[in-house]
């Protein structure tokens, strides 16, 4: 590791800090936040420039090795920039500022991280409230040699790895790995002798040689809301959500609107466009402005996704489909639950619950 060594002068007393390169970045970030508090809050006004400059590097640089010493890191991650911190060895905190979210968890007995994340607002609203939201979810990490995070992650509940990957990589700080003895791992040894390996089943050889479904395209969207709203909509007034709404492992997209010109009123159109294998298919429903209490001339009403678990589901229309819903209205008249079938009943996928 390469080191750079810092010099700084105050009343004719030279001080040299040797400092790896991961300090002296650290050390520039908070050379910059010091520097800003000083000069708005006016607590330490300078009459001698290199008193100044020497202060503030001097700070700056015990600042650094203290966020080090204490199990601080900076990562560059899925979801922008992420900080974490390991306190007594097992605790871990974080933050991603990109979605003003926080994460609270632990290092696990196999050197894994395992966090719950919070977030002011997301595509999916839980039906239990944590740390003051509705919002949160699950994030498992497995620290990897070289600063590495390979994670998984998942709305409320559900098995991390529904919602998606969450993958990050050192920029600074404490290296994670170094605290839970990550390794690189032993090479094979060679093989000794014959061993016997069992057949594959018909279903496993079937499910390996299944096409992987993928995630509907950004342009796919965009075809198939011309398609099916016609050429001329406006996408400003269409509001999208990204989720996995019908629990297959891939992410659909929705699309949201207040359709004006339908013959039969004013109604809340809703477009669900999936994938089952190579296979692209949409859904659409629609719901009567009088059924929504609200006037969609002036807004929409408040949509959102709740997974409500299985047994809410089983409870709310019955077996057969996916646990998380679009979740419609709820403020003045009672909120309308829309759930996707796994198989359709007629030429829809849809079903609702409305309490």
């Amino acid at each position: 590791m390469n080191e750079i060594k810092v010099l700084t002068k105050s009343k004719n007393l030279f001080t040299i800090f040797p400092m790896s390169s991961d300090l002296w970045e650290n050390t520039l970030f908070h050379f910059q936040v010091l520097d800003f508090f000083f000069r708005k809050s006016k607590i330490m006004p300078y009459s001698n420039p290199t008193t100044k400059w020497s202060a503030l590097l001097l700070f700056a640089c015990l600042a650094s090795m203290s966020g080090l010493a204490d199990g601080s890191s900076q990562w560059q991650s899925d979801f922008g920039p992420l900080s974490l911190t390991v306190e007594n060895d097992v605790d871990v905190s974080g933050s991603y500022p990109k979605f003003q979210g926080t994460l609270e968890g632990f290092l696990s007995s196999e050197g894994n991280l395992e966090m719950t994340w919070f977030q002011p607002t997301s595509e999916v609203r839980c039906q239990e409230k944590k740390e003051r939201t509705y919002y949160w979810g699950r994030v498992i990490w497995q620290v990897l040699p070289g600063g590495i995070l390979k994670g998984k992650w998942s709305y409320c509940n559900a098995t991390p790895g529904s919602g998606g990957k969450w993958n990050a990589k050192l920029v600074s700080g404490a290296a994670i790995e170094k605290m839970v003895g990550v390794h690189e791992p032993p090479p094979v040894p060679a093989p000794t002798g014959k061993r016997m390996v069992s057949a594959p089943t018909k279903a496993a050889m079937n499910a390996s040689m299944a096409p992987a479904a993928m995630e509907v395209k950004k342009e796919e969207v965009m075809e198939e809301i011309r398609f099916q709203w016609g050429q001329n909509v406006n996408l400003k007034q269409v509001k999208f959500m990204a989720v996995d709404f019908t629990c297959d492992k891939v992410t659909d997209q929705i699309a949201v609107r207040a359709n004006l010109d339908s013959p039969e009123g004013h109604a809340l159109d809703l477009l669900v466009i999936t994938r089952d294998g190579n296979h692209r298919f949409a859904d659409v429903l629609s719901v009567g402005e009088s059924n929504l209490c609200v006037d969609l001339t002036k807004q929409l009403p408040s949509v959102s996704i709740e997974d409500v678990g299985s047994a809410g589901s089983l409870n709310m229309v019955g077996p057969g489909v996916c646990s998380r819903a679009i979740r419609v209205g709820g403020s003045e008249c009672s909120p309308y639950y829309f759930f996707w079938m796994h198989k359709p009943k007629g030429n829809t996928h849809f079903t609702y619950y409305t309490p």
